[in-house]
């Protein structure tokens, strides 16, 4: 098993079967309590590029 993050408004851990030297899957699977919308990507890609959540205001998730 492989971890896998995928940025929507935080991280979101998901356990993914993947065979050492396989392509990673395009989309990961959300869970049936809280599905994927597109709000969510939305406010996710606002924050990730959010240099204003940072203690200084000047680094970004995007910039590391």
């Amino acid at each position: 098993m492989v971890n896998v993050f995928q940025f929507l408004g935080c991280l979101v851990l998901i356990q993914v079967p993947v065979a050492l030297g396989s392509a990673l899957p395009k989309v990961a699977m959300s869970p049936i309590d809280n599905r994927t919308t597109l709000e969510k990507v939305n406010l996710g890609r606002k924050l990730f590029f959010d240099a204003r959540l940072s203690k200084d205001g000047s680094v970004s998730c995007n910039s590391c």
